[in-house]
C-alpha cells in the first residue's frame, strides 16, 4: 500500500468548499486487491511473489496460483462461497479484523469502483497465475507538465522477447530458454504479460491459456516494433 500511495496519481474534487484529493482508484478497492493477493496466492513456487504494476491507465496485481477448480471470472463476480488458497492465513486476517468478512472481497471492489464511476475490476486467468486489473479514469487526472511516477517493466525486456519470436512461434519454455531465464514469475511479469498487454504478441489459443500446445507469435504491431529498431 505504501508503494501504491507513493506512485498512484491523485485526482481532485471541489464538491465542497475545499478541494479534496482522492486516489485515481478507490482506496478500499486497492486495499482489498492487495489483501486478496496475500490470502489467495500460491506459496508453493520457491521465489514466487505478488507483482504490482502501475501504468498510466491501470493498476495490475498479479498472483502466482489459480482460481479453485471449475471457477472462472464470472463466478468470482457473482455470489460465491469463500475458498481461500491459504485458509489459516485468511482466518488470522479475519480475526485481526483486517478482512471484514469472508467471500465478499470482489463484491466490495466492484462496488467501490462503480461508486467512483470506474469500470469494474477485470481478471485475466493464465496457466499458473491470475492478474487483477483496475482501470483508471485518465480524463480526471490533474493537469501537470510532469508525467506521474509509475512502475513499468523495462522496454528492453519486452523488445528482447519480441526479437525471440521473430524466429517463429514458441512456447513459454522455449522463450525462457532462449532468453536464458529460469524464474517463471519474473518472466511473466517483466516479459510475457507486458508484451501481451501492448499487443506485440498473441497466444495461439487465447481462450485456453493453459492449453498443452500453447505457443505465442508476433502480431503486426510486434513486427512493426522490430522494423523501428
Amino acid at each position: 500500500m505504501a508503494f501504491i500511495f507513493k506512485h498512484l496519481s491523485l485526482s481532485g474534487t471541489t464538491d465542497t468548499l475545499e478541494r479534496e484529493e482522492h486516489l485515481t482508484i478507490p482506496y478500499k478497492a486497492i486495499r482489498e486487491g492487495v489483501l486478496n493477493s496475500l490470502t489467495h496466492r500460491s506459496y508453493k513456487e520457491a521465489g514466487g511473489s505478488v507483482g504490482i504494476a502501475i501504468y498510466d491507465d491501470r493498476v495490475e496485481i498479479e498472483n502466482p496460483g489459480t482460481f479453485p477448480p471449475d471457477w472462472d471470472a464470472e463466478k468470482m463476480k457473482s455470489e460465491h462461497e469463500s475458498k481461500p488458497q491459504n485458509p489459516l492465513l485468511a482466518n488470522v486476517l479475519y480475526k485481526r479484523k483486517v478482512l471484514e468478512s469472508w467471500g465478499r472481497g470482489i463484491g466490495l471492489m466492484m462496488s467501490e469502483c462503480r461508486k467512483a464511476g470506474l469500470p469494474e475490476p477485470e481478471y485475466k486467468i493464465w496457466a499458473d497465475s491470475v492478474t487483477l486489473i483496475f482501470r483508471c479514469d485518465v480524463t480526471n487526472r490533474p493537469s501537470t507538465d510532469q508525467a506521474p511516477t509509475k512502475y513499468r517493466p523495462s522496454t528492453d525486456q519486452v523488445l528482447a522477447l519480441v526479437k525471440i519470436l521473430d524466429e517463429g512461434e514458441l512456447s513459454v519454455k522455449e522463450i525462457m530458454k532462449a532468453l536464458e531465464l529460469n524464474h517463471r514469475p519474473t518472466f511473466r511479469t517483466n516479459y510475457l504479460h507486458p508484451a501481451l498487454n501492448e499487443g506485440y504478441i498473441v497466444p495461439l489459443y487465447p481462450e485456453q491459456p493453459s492449453h498443452p500446445k500453447q505457443k505465442y507469435r508476433l502480431t503486426e504491431k510486434g513486427q512493426e516494433l522490430l522494423k523501428q529498431q
